[in-house]
């Protein structure tokens, strides 16, 4: 796509490892919501799936398929890419974004509406990324979700909506990545795919993957934790895995009174880096909200936060795109902290 946003990094420079990355965010002083997260630069110590060797960045899996070279080249190629969700398209003439982040509740999809999706998105010059939800075919679709969902998944039940989602994404004429089951480790009932010990998801992913590839054997498939420490349990094995996606959402009421300051990107973002990099997979941030419940900071908090994603986007070796959800959240946070309004003007995406 030409509207690709290049890595900064010059030819023969070297990525700080991640221990001192981590050290770097402790040193250094940042004024006001400037701030980096001190307690998550730490996380390299604590990565439950193993130490990596220090002053080495790990290998990539190369396990992607002769099928997949164009969704590659167009989404895995060294470059960070930038996408948007953005449900009422208010900004499909702004050309600097490569990927669109479509949702698809699979029990109510109407076979055809991805074409329309796809050539919505491609006017705009963008690719789709295709969050498929696996929601129960209850009235209320969360209802009777947890491992007998899943079971039922894996046992063929839910094949008909399976197989209407993928054919579909098998016949666009462009490269998608495909994220099924996301935040699936995240506790509570906001998700009827979220099991307690991992092993029903992992099975259901599996399930998914195997099957859609033989529809749409071109795309690929983003595993999606929201990235807390739980995820590995949940992690389905590299051959079903072309991308790892977390979500990273920063509400600065939030920050300040559960960490006692506030923390930008660096810092956020470097705790769930340090729990999926040891995978080798490319690593996407698949969903990113920044936001103040004070209409009127909302917009210096997001330049920070910006800046500071800008300024350390290419500390994380393995990070291929950064995902916006450019919308007023759809569920609310717990302990009155409400909904937050996560809209932003696209531009701030882009760095200079």
């Amino acid at each position: 796509m030409p509207n690709r946003r290049y890595r900064s990094t010059q030819p023969g420079s070297r990525r700080l490892p991640l221990a001192a990355l981590a050290l770097l965010f402790v040193l250094v002083p940042l004024a006001s919501c400037r701030g980096l997260d001190r307690e998550r630069a730490a996380a390299s110590g604590t990565h439950e799936t193993g130490g990596r060797i220090e002053g080495s960045a790990p290998a990539m899996h190369d396990r992607l398929r002769s099928e997949q070279a164009p969704a590659r080249a167009a989404f895995v190629d060294g470059d960070v890419f930038f996408g948007l969700y953005d449900p009422h398209r208010l900004h499909t003439d702004f050309a600097g974004l490569d990927v669109e982040l479509i949702y698809v509740a699979w029990q109510e999809y109407e076979a055809g509406a991805l074409a329309r999706q796809a050539a919505e998105a491609m006017a705009a010059g963008r690719r789709l990324m295709i969050t498929v939800e696996p929601y129960t075919r209850a009235i209320d679709w969360r209802a009777g979700g947890g491992p007998g969902h899943l079971a039922a998944i894996v046992a063929g039940e839910f094949d008909r909506e399976l197989e209407r989602v993928c054919r579909d994404i098998g016949a666009l004429a462009e490269p998608a990545m495909v994220r099924w089951g996301h935040e699936m480790e995240a506790p509570g009932d906001r998700y009827p795919w979220h099991s307690g010990d991992g092993e029903d998801f992992v099975a259901a992913y599996r399930y998914f993957v195997e099957r859609c590839r033989s529809f749409a054997p071109a795309a690929l498939y983003v595993w999606s934790p929201r990235g807390d420490r739980t995820l590995d349990a949940y992690y389905p094995g590299p051959d079903v895995v072309d991308i790892v996606g977390v979500s990273v959402f920063s509400l600065y009421e939030f920050e300040v009174d559960y960490f006692g300051y506030y923390r930008t990107f660096g810092g956020h973002f470097l705790e769930k880096y340090a729990r999926v990099e040891d995978y080798g997979h490319p690593v996407i941030v698949a969903e990113m909200g920044v936001a103040s419940n004070n209409a009127a900071q909302s917009p210096q908090i997001q330049r920070h936060w910006f800046a500071s994603m800008c300024r350390h986007m290419d500390d994380f070796a393995l990070l291929e795109g950064i995902v916006y959800f450019n919308e007023v959240e759809p569920w609310y946070w717990p302990d009155g902290y409400g909904s937050p309004d996560w809209r932003i003007d696209p531009a701030m995406l882009l760095c200079d």
